[in-house]
Parts: C-alpha cells; sequence; structure tokens
C-alpha cells in the first residue's frame, strides 16, 4: 500500500455536493459470494452503492474519495490491501469481523466490525459511519 498515492483528496465542502440524501458506500472485490458481492446487491436497497470490481488499480483513489462509508462485506479475507487503502484516504470502514480486519479496523476509530451475515447490524454500523465520517480515521497531525 503506496501512502502517497492513498490519501483524502481536499474539498472545499464534500457535504455540499450530495445530490440526494442517500450514503454513497463503496466495495471493492471480486464478484463473488465470499468478497460479499451479494451482500452489496442487498445494501442498493439503502444506499448509493459503488461496485469497483472492474476499476484499474490506479484509479482507486478517485473512486474511494468520492464516497462515504467503504463496506466491505467479505465471509473470507486475510489482510484486505482494498481496507488500508481507504484507511489512508481517511474513510471510514464497516466490515464483518472476519480475517485480518481486527488488526487493522477499530470501533469508533476508523470505522466498525460486525458478525459475519449480519445484515441488521451492518446497516445500522454503515449510518453510524455516516454521521462520523468527519471524525472516523482521520489522520492525527503534530504540530
Amino acid at each position: 500500500m503506496d501512502p502517497n498515492k492513498f490519501k483524502p483528496i481536499k474539498r472545499e465542502n464534500k457535504k455540499c455536493e450530495k445530490k440526494n440524501k442517500r450514503i454513497k458506500i463503496i466495495w471493492s472485490g471480486r464478484p463473488i459470494r465470499e468478497k460479499g458481492y451479494y451482500m452489496t446487491q442487498r445494501l442498493k436497497r439503502y444506499f448509493d452503492v459503488i461496485d469497483c470490481f472492474n476499476i484499474p488499480h490506479h484509479e482507486m483513489q478517485k473512486f474511494y474519495n468520492s464516497a462515504d462509508v467503504f463496506v466491505l462485506p467479505s465471509l473470507y479475507e486475510g489482510m484486505p490491501l482494498a481496507a488500508l487503502e481507504v484507511m489512508a484516504c481517511e474513510l471510514p470502514v464497516v466490515a464483518f469481523r472476519v480475517g485480518g480486519l481486527p488488526d487493522c479496523v477499530f470501533d469508533d476509530i476508523n470505522g466498525y466490525l460486525v458478525e459475519p451475515g449480519n445484515v441488521e447490524k451492518l446497516i445500522e454500523k454503515i449510518k453510524l459511519a455516516y454521521e462520523e465520517r468527519d471524525r472516523l480515521g482521520k489522520r492525527e497531525t503534530s504540530s
């Protein structure tokens, strides 16, 4: 993960950009069951979902920075590169508690983890991450 490439893009006022009141979530991965693709399709009822399985990697920073929350509903993971990249972009992460995610996603610090398969809790935490997005995952700067 290149922290010089994956970083937040400064914007004047991101809140003014919203064209509708739906939360914009982003998902990245292969469109297979183990990576939670079926879950992202269910989430489209509640959120605007950006599917990024056909986007070239060198363009991902732009897509990550266009979303409100990154969602990773995988049933199986190692240490997902996408989660590290979005955290470098200061985007909150909401994911299932699997694989290496508990080692990098910390509740109420840079996102939220929920038990695998718990759709209601996933939706609840996506909404909470959106409400707290100005605080979650922000880099501490020293003076």
